[in-house]
């Protein structure tokens, strides 16, 4: 997350430098760490089983006006006990 982000706990970062520094083929063991959500008619998105552990929720936004940059946010987060947490980014 350092290399991607310059952050190893949350971070704004363009896409495009994002894409940039990220190393081509990641590995096969990463898609088994990839989780996808849709935002409902409130702009929020949820995760349902995940794991006690470290865990990184990254997303991208662009400016509703489509003028400007499309960014990445990623933002660390740590699930105790299958507890849910509420997390803005």
């Amino acid at each position: 997350m350092i290399m991607l982000y310059q952050s190893p706990e949350r971070a704004a970062q363009p896409v495009e430098a994002v894409r940039a520094r990220t190393p081509a083929g990641p590995s096969d063991d990463y898609s088994a760490f990839v989780r996808r959500a849709t935002c409902d008619s409130t702009d929020r998105f949820s995760f349902t089983g995940v794991p006690d552990g470290a865990w990184y929720v990254i997303t991208t936004a662009r400016p509703v006006a489509h003028s400007g940059q499309t960014m990445a946010l990623m933002r660390r987060v740590v699930v105790r006990n299958g507890r849910v947490a509420n997390v803005e980014l």
